[in-house]
């Protein structure tokens, strides 16, 4: 997600590293009630934080567990595309329907009398969400990466939607069937110069805490993953890293990790980009969308719709017709080695 104008969340800070999703030296167990485990990878460095395991799926989001006040355990989204920690608590007036909620009045907890609120999403109003809520600090922790003290948001009041239901925390699906939302709250992982500045950077509060780099990593697979903070594990990698200068204070979105792409291909075809369709291009862990400008979806689609295999099992207006297509007796490895 981002604060508005946009709604983002990126899967690097100072490096994208590439993490492949089948087990390499590491494994996690499916993370049920009030559990999420992993253990670390023989490469990875003994004295850097551990990995966290993600609950979550390429068509909803990641959420991990953190503990909040030194004894709250809660479910958090993983959102690098705004700094703060926003949680439901027990002060909010429409958060019913999530459980556990974060208690202000704990011993740790310190009332920062001073009003807070954030919007996510894009330019058009009808699909943002966001909360207001007060300021506090508390003690903060992800996994067992190391606490730190930070000013959060104790969320009042959640956006509401057209039917005037919640819609900041909603239900999902990773498996065809919606369930109740599996957040209570997001954790941002942006500079402090991105959102509202009544709260910390959780990124920047933890670093400065720790006394580690301000990196994370995460492997983000079709069904859960994994995120590190302050280093990442060698035996998740296919290859060595490979950088790319991110351009995270750049107007006219300052604050956002934003990178240059140098071309896109479908298969052994290039697609002819223009350079300047190419710049300040935003990863996004909070979403599941890719957006393009019109001209490069055009290409795309002329591209696609010129393969038979992809006319055949998705119709030539597929592109632009914003529906999903059920497609039946083909599986996923037959679909990769056929289309493009």
């Amino acid at each position: 997600m981002q604060p508005y104008p946009r709604r983002v969340a990126t899967f690097f800070l100072m490096s994208t590293l590439a993490l492949a999703c089948q087990d390499s030296g590491s494994s996690s167990a499916r993370p049920g009630s009030g559990s999420v485990t992993a253990e670390l990878g023989d490469g990875m460095d003994p004295n850097a934080p551990g990995a966290l395991a993600l609950r979550g799926c390429f068509q909803a989001d990641y959420s991990a567990v953190g503990t909040v006040g030194k004894t709250q355990s809660l479910s958090l989204l993983v959102d690098s595309g705004s700094k703060s920690l926003a949680i439901a608590s027990t002060l909010c007036d429409d958060c019913d329907e999530l459980a556990p909620l974060y208690d202000p009045s704990g011993a740790n907890a310190k009332d920062l009398n001073r009003a807070v609120n954030a919007m996510y999403g894009d330019a058009d109003a009808s699909t943002q969400t966001g909360w207001d809520g007060k300021a506090y600090s508390d003690q903060v922790q992800l996994g067992t990466t190391g606490a730190t003290q930070m000013a959060l948001g104790a969320i009042i009041h959640q956006s509401l939607d057209s039917q005037n239901q919640p819609s900041m925390f909603i239900p999902s699906s990773c498996t065809g069937t919606l369930q109740a939302s599996p957040q209570e709250g997001i954790i941002g992982l942006a500079p402090a110069n991105l959102g509202p500045t009544q709260v910390d950077s959780y990124l920047n509060s933890w670093a400065a805490s720790t006394r580690n780099p301000n990196l994370f990593a995460v492997q983000l697979c079709d069904l859960d993953g994994r995120l590190w903070m302050g280093t990442f594990d060698a035996n998740f990698t296919t290859a060595a890293p490979q950088y790319t200068p991110m351009q995270w204070n750049k107007a006219p979105n300052p604050g956002y990790y934003l990178v240059s792409l140098s071309g896109i291909s479908i298969g052994d075809t290039n697609l002819s980009i223009a350079a300047n369709n190419m710049a300040n291009v935003l990863a996004d862990t909070g979403t599941s969308i890719m957006t393009v400008t019109s001209a490069t979806l055009s290409q795309l689609s002329r591209v696609l719709e010129a393969n038979a295999t992809y006319v055949g099992l998705f119709d030539r207006d597929f592109m632009g017709s914003g529906t999903c297509v059920l497609i039946k007796d083909v599986s996923r490895a037959q679909l990769d080695a056929a289309l493009p």
